[in-house]
C-alpha cells in the first residue's frame, strides 16, 4: 500500500466540531487512518484557524499535548 508517510509513524488528526474545513466527519478520520498504521484521533470544539491566533483554543490544546508528548 502507497501511503504519503511512512506506515511507522505517529499521526495525530485534529478534528474540531465547529470547523468547515477539516469537520470532525467519519470520512475525514478514514482519510486519516489510511496515512499510517499509528494513527490517533482527537475531536474537539473550536475551528479550523483555531491555533493561528491566541491560544489556538481547544484544538491548540490538543497540538501542544502531542508536541509535548513526542518532543519530551
Amino acid at each position: 500500500i502507497l501511503r504519503p508517510v511512512a506506515s511507522t509513524t505517529d499521526v495525530v488528526c485534529i478534528f474540531s466540531t465547529g470547523d468547515t474545513l477539516a469537520p470532525a466527519l467519519p470520512s475525514n478520520g478514514a482519510n486519516c487512518r489510511r496515512n499510517s498504521t499509528r494513527y490517533t484521533q482527537e475531536t474537539t470544539s473550536g475551528t479550523h484557524f483555531a491555533p493561528t491566533s491566541g491560544d489556538g483554543g481547544a484544538p491548540g490544546r490538543v497540538m501542544r499535548e502531542y508536541i509535548d508528548r513526542w518532543m519530551l
